[in-house]
């Protein structure tokens, strides 16, 4: 058990199968079962319950459940639900044309009938495992507010990575550049947060910290990149805010994937307009979002020099910057 929490069980075996794992509860190990109350969403979601109950004010809570990360292994109660559903068929699924696309992804064919219906049983198993982590945010909410903290209380819902499910004639990946990995969920309720209604500005996974940091009252240390997103919750924007993001991939091939050519390094800038990526092969991708928010027209080839010359030196930037000067590569347009 990590110093600084009240509070400690993670998964430390098996945490993906949700059954049969083993559980560190604040330092002493658990094994659970595959009994329905052993799913492991049902039991995070009654020990979040419990911390809640016995909380005093202000307390930070962060709940992690697995679903629906491989397998996807949905509760008991949820193992036959959406028979019939199938993942969206997106002007990217099994992209058509890939000729402009660097090697990684023109060397991939198109996805066959058997491999289209393996994504969409793969879909269906996230849909029920997302069943179980629906109970579990119902549970939280409902534990807030019997304890009378909902009105007062923050509560962030995101998620640290997006899936391919055939699109770009990827079977299933993350590691990608391409808009269904890179984007994430982010909904956020609380006091001074309008009900229902939405925020256009860029955030980042790197603002989380600084956000909560400034809810907490804390000091932004001077290591930190991202922005708080306080201001933009309470409808305060300020009058600078980041331009574009850095996106950086680095992790060696998933050995699962080696009968693929696999997706080399590479380093991208997301802008509100457009994707674009350097790879170390030397390869380029751009996408205009505002005309093809499918990524299906790699325009690195034949945009203007220009415009690709400045995409250039705000993502040098972004790869170089550090601590606070991020704040400000971030935000040059």
């Amino acid at each position: 058990m990590p110093p600084g929490w009240d509070e400690w069980d993670v998964p430390v075996r098996k945490l993906y199968e949700e059954y049969g794992y083993r559980l560190n509860e604040n330092g002493v190990t658990r094994d659970y079962g595959w009994e329905e109350q052993d799913y492991l969403s049902d039991v995070l979601a009654r020990k979040a319950r419990d911390f809640i109950a016995g909380a005093d004010q202000p307390f930070f809570l962060f709940l992690a459940p697995i679903g629906p990360h491989n397998p996807a292994n949905p509760a008991h109660r949820h193992a036959h639900a959406f028979p019939l559903a199938m993942a969206p068929r997106t002007p990217s699924f099994n992209q058509a044309d890939v000729s402009r696309e660097p090697f990684w992804l023109r060397n991939r064919p198109p996805l066959p009938l058997d491999a289209q219906a393996d994504v969409d049983e793969t879909y269906r198993r996230r849909l029920r495992a997302m069943l179980g982590v629906d109970d579990l945010v119902g549970s939280v909410v409902g534990a807030l507010r019997e304890a009378g903290k909902l009105d007062d209380t923050y509560i962030f819902f995101t998620s640290d990575n997006g899936f391919h499910l055939g699109t770009h004639r990827l079977k299933q990946g993350k590691t990608t550049p391409f808009e269904e990995t890179i984007r994430v969920p982010l909904v956020v309720r609380g006091p001074g947060i309008a009900p229902g209604s939405t925020i256009n500005r860029m955030g980042a996974t790197i603002d989380l910290a600084p956000t909560f940091a400034e809810l907490g009252g804390a000091v932004l240390p001077p290591f930190a990149e991202g922005r708080s997103l306080v201001p933009l919750l309470r409808g305060r924007p300020p009058a600078e805010w980041r331009k574009h993001v850095l996106v950086e991939f680095t992790r060696p091939a998933d050995p699962s994937s080696a009968a693929q050519t696999p997706v080399p390094a590479y380093r991208a800038l997301r802008t509100e307009q457009y994707t674009y990526v350097r790879y170390e092969t030397g390869e380029r991708q751009l996408y205009d979002l505002n005309t093809d928010p499918y990524q299906l027209a790699n325009l690195a080839a034949t945009a203007d020099p220009a415009l690709v010359a400045r995409l250039d030196r705000q993502l040098a930037a972004m790869a170089a910057c550090a601590g606070a000067a991020c704040r400000q590569a971030d935000s040059q347009g």
